[in-house]
């Protein structure tokens, strides 16, 4: 009975520490979330796949069309709030409720590069801004970079 007894306390302290356990996501799937955005803003915007094609690339051209769809996927990933201001505050939590912290620790180094040098007011173009100088700090990481 004491081994009965023993066993289904060492189980429901497992379990209880078990539930404690918090998961983190890979980079590899903070990225396979974002995925989706990149038709679903193509889409919205009317971006042709040749200029898809060159973001992915690497490329940044002066494009009305790459700036929105920039922005409608800094909105997705709520990294710019519903007043187009980028949002500090709501990214840091997002990140570090959701990702492993070596990967945290690299997108905040690079989030926080960008945010001061950010002078553009109209959203596209901030928004622009903004991802073009992560993919220039640290594209690795650039969740909607893929």
């Amino acid at each position: 009975m004491s081994k009965v007894y023993f066993c289904v306390l060492a189980l429901a302290f497992l379990f209880s520490e078990l539930s404690n356990v918090e998961a983190k996501m890979t980079l590899s799937q903070m990225k396979s979330v974002a995925k989706p955005w990149s038709k679903s803003c193509a889409s919205k915007v009317g971006m042709d796949d040749d200029l898809v094609a060159a973001h992915r690339r690497g490329e940044f051209p002066e494009d009305e069309k790459l700036m929105c769809y920039l922005l409608c996927q800094t909105k997705m990933s709520k990294i710019m709030d519903a007043n187009d201001k980028i949002d500090l505050v709501t990214v840091l939590n997002q990140l570090s409720t959701v990702g492993e912290p070596a990967n945290v620790e690299r997108m905040m180094t690079a989030f926080e590069t960008c945010l001061g040098k950010m002078t553009a007011t109209e959203p596209c173009r901030l928004a622009y801004d903004y991802s073009k100088c992560y993919y220039e700090v640290d594209a690795e990481v650039l969740l909607y970079y893929n």
